[in-house]
């Protein structure tokens, strides 16, 4: 009994970590760094909105720091000139669909 009790906790963590924080991949629309240092990423497919902020170039955004955030730029302007998909980890709130601003870890060019 308490080996069944055990599981269903491991399991019911598993499950509400993976509703929580998502990968999410897509194509670039557009990449902007507005005044404030804002990186501002629009995409297709589920991160679908009309820009999404990401992170700060200026200042500690998300708990990104403006060097990591200058990283990310690079890698969505180098995914925006390949053709391939930026894939945000770990994306809080247990969508992929945005509402202005998104926390999530790191970011990649996806295959």
């Amino acid at each position: 009994m308490l080996n069944r009790i055990f599981i269903a906790m491991i399991f019911s963590g598993l499950l509400s970590s993976n509703v929580l924080a998502l990968d999410c991949s897509a194509n670039v629309l557009s990449v902007r760094v507005i005044k404030t240092g804002t990186l501002e990423l629009k995409m297709d497919g589920p991160v679908e909105n009309n820009y999404i902020n990401i992170c700060s170039v200026a200042i500690v955004y998300n708990d990104v720091s403006p060097e990591v955030c200058k990283s990310w730029l690079s890698i969505a302007l180098t995914a925006k000139a390949s053709g391939k998909h930026v894939k945000l980890w770990d994306v809080q709130g247990g969508t992929c669909a945005t509402n202005g601003s998104v926390v999530l870890n790191k970011v990649s060019v996806a295959q």
